[in-house]
């Protein structure tokens, strides 16, 4: 790009860098990076400790990366209690009251960085509507100091800001979303009262949508929401080619946990954050059936979330706490490790079980045992790179295909060529799966990529 201004892209994010999790957006603004953009990266401002270090994701791309965090609002601070407690209890209570069985929480009420989450409705808008305005105004401020060529809109709650930003500098603008918890609630018409500023963000119109291909049908609601399907990019995720290290010492990566190794020792691993909706205590029940027959096994669960103490406290009152152990959050490297070390790994979520790491498990040779919920369809298949459980008969089968993945070695080296034969031929490298994306993205600026 020599002799040519490098291209500039606002992303205005919900989101943040993480040392543990969230790895599609590292991935995201990798290839963008890669591809010779600038980027300006916009999110709320936060104290999570668990924040990632630029240069320690990056390297020497993060010379390209700016990252700006806008303040978040904290309306509830000079209220008086009597008035918080009047505004704040009804609209609690409500939401409370009207919790529907199979439906994931709303995203507005579990975003990290939203001030007063205990508050009702009322509040969590003007928490909303204050955090889109100062969205808006720092992106505008942005401006004056940087050439920006296009702006990007990562994920529903950042959309609107971001949108109004492209409009008033007149840019190209495209959206980007990693699933939706649109699908179910659309179908049943419940989609405006049980997920309002979910569905006001991703109707938003974009020249561009690029949605990924997560077990949600996030192109189905793209396309019910009225966007162009010619303007939508759905794909499934990419994954690291060379994560595979089947030589790995298992022992020295899970005996700093307090797992005490032997040679029977065998690892089920689940790498998702403990949230309500991921439900580890699926598998966590199995464990006393699995336990019975297979002594030797144990449960790692490599993540931080709200459900640990639950989680931990459910382990020890069905006695199976000394073979299941919480390791907390676990860096995008040591991720890795954790995967090559595991015998298989589980996903058992309400929600979709199409997880990247469900990907990273295939290509570390490793079967996957979930639940046969649609979401895999066209990457587990029942018996060839995984085993996959009726949720209606869920607790009778679930332990029991853990079990034949533990114990029948015919089987399970089946399953492992399996999953290392699909990795290879099906999967995409992030580099190459990033590499369409930003084609597209040239596209909507009106230049051919790389220019």
């Amino acid at each position: 790009m020599t002799g040519v201004k490098e291209p500039c892209m606002l992303v205005v994010s919900d989101q943040q860098m993480l040392r543990a999790g969230n790895q599609l957006l590292f991935r995201a603004l990798e290839g963008y990076l890669k591809a010779g953009f600038k980027v300006v990266f916009l999110s709320p401002a936060t104290d999570d400790p668990n924040l990632a270090d630029e240069k320690d994701l990056f390297g020497d791309l993060a010379g390209r990366l700016t990252v700006v965090r806008a303040a978040t609002p904290r309306l509830l601070g000079g209220i008086p209690g009597y008035i918080k407690s009047i505004i704040a209890r009804p609209a609690a209570q409500k939401r409370d009251d009207t919790v529907v069985e199979g439906f994931p929480p709303p995203p507005e009420e579990i975003i990290p960085f939203k001030a007063a989450l205990e508050g009702g409705r009322l509040l969590r808008k003007l928490n909303y509507a204050g955090m889109s305005k100062n969205f808006l105004n720092k992106a505008l401020n942005l401006a004056k100091t940087h050439k920006f060529d296009i702006v990007c809109g990562y994920e529903v709650m950042a959309i609107p800001a971001a949108r109004k930003a492209a409009d008033l500098l007149n840019l190209p603008f495209f959206t980007r979303y990693q699933g939706t918890f649109l699908k179910k609630a659309l179908e049943k018409g419940r989609a405006q009262e049980l997920y309002p500023l979910h569905l006001a963000g991703t109707r938003i119109p974009a020249d561009l949508c690029v949605m990924e291909n997560d077990g949600t049908g996030g192109k189905e609601v793209l396309q019910a929401l009225g966007h162009d399907p010619d303007r939508i990019l759905f794909m499934v995720d990419g994954v690291g080619k060379n994560i595979s290290r089947p030589q790995i010492n298992r022992q020295e990566v899970y005996e700093p946990y307090g797992v005490r190794f032997n040679e029977r020792s065998k690892f089920i691993l689940m790498l998702s954050k403990l949230s309500p909706w991921k439900r580890h205590d699926r598998l966590i029940g199995a464990m006393p059936a699995i336990l019975k027959r297979y002594p030797d096994a144990w449960l790692i669960i490599a993540h931080r979330g709200p459900m640990r103490a639950a989680l931990e406290a459910y382990s020890k009152h069905i006695g199976v706490d000394h073979r299941v152990i919480f390791t907390g959050p676990v860096p995008h490297r040591e991720v890795y490790n954790f995967l090559n070390a595991c015998d298989f790994y589980v996903n058992c979520n309400d929600w979709s079980n199409l997880s990247n790491t469900v990907l990273e498990a295939l290509v570390c040779g490793k079967p996957v045992l979930s639940i046969d919920d649609g979401s895999l369809d066209g990457v587990i298949s029942d018996g060839e790179n995984g085993s996959l459980a009726p949720l209606e008969t869920l607790g009778q089968e679930l332990p029991a295909k853990a079990l034949q993945l533990l114990t029948d070695d015919d089987y399970y080296f089946r399953l492992c060529q399996g999953a290392r034969d699909f990795a290879q031929n099906k999967l995409y490298s992030w580099d190459h799966r990033m590499a369409i994306e930003v084609e597209r993205i040239f596209e909507i600026m009106g230049k051919p990529s790389g220019s």
